[in-house]
């Protein structure tokens, strides 16, 4: 049985901060961040428990499948032009902030699309589909030695689809440590952006 975030409709009123500050965890060139989150938690999600906390992101491979054809009893390869499908899963480690938020907000939204419960966004034609569920966009900020952003790698439609196991250690004073995989839809890379 799906529980309820409340009694009302709370799927997208329960807000978002945004800061200026992003990821000041990592301070080597690159910075994470996200356009928006499916925050199903019932209670205002901080976008700091997640963008200060992203440990890591592994950028996924990109290939493409060879087509064969026989002329003259010769093998010719082509490049099978599948655009933007079978894109590879991109991974991030969070660190665990101290109230378990972060990981708490990826595991209501694995919770409620398993029971196929919808953040309310809908299509041009005003359905709800699960597919929504997702974030717009996640950015890889790649910054020069000042610090200024020189190019920006996009993640488009990111859908959660793991979570992996988070061990909890006792009598040590190490941090908890989880990781999330997203299937994307589209990989863009801005060169030289000067808006920001």
């Amino acid at each position: 049985m799906v529980e309820k975030v409340n009694n009302y409709d709370e799927r997208n009123a329960t807000g978002q901060d945004f800061v200026e500050d992003i990821n000041t965890y990592n301070k080597n060139k690159y910075q994470v961040r996200f356009s928006n989150f499916p925050n199903f938690t019932g209670h205002k999600l901080n976008m700091n428990v997640l963008n200060l906390y992203c440990e890591s992101i592994t950028i996924p491979d990109i290939s493409i499948s060879i087509l064969h054809s026989m002329y003259m009893h010769e093998d010719q390869k082509h490049p099978n032009p599948i655009g933007d499908r079978e894109l590879q899963t991109i991974t991030m480690t969070f660190q665990v902030d101290e109230n378990q938020k972060n990981w708490y907000a990826f595991y209501k939204w694995m919770y409620f699309m398993r029971h196929g419960q919808t953040c309310g966004k809908e299509s041009l034609i005003g359905e709800e589909l699960l597919r929504f569920d997702c974030i717009d966009t996640i950015e890889v900020l790649n910054c020069n030695n000042r610090g200024e952003i020189i190019s920006k790698m996009k993640f488009h439609h990111c859908i959660l689809n793991n979570i992996s196991s988070m061990d909890l250690n006792f009598q040590t004073a190490e941090i908890a440590k989880f990781t999330v995989t997203f299937e994307v839809e589209n990989i863009d890379l801005d060169l030289l952006t000067d808006e920001e």
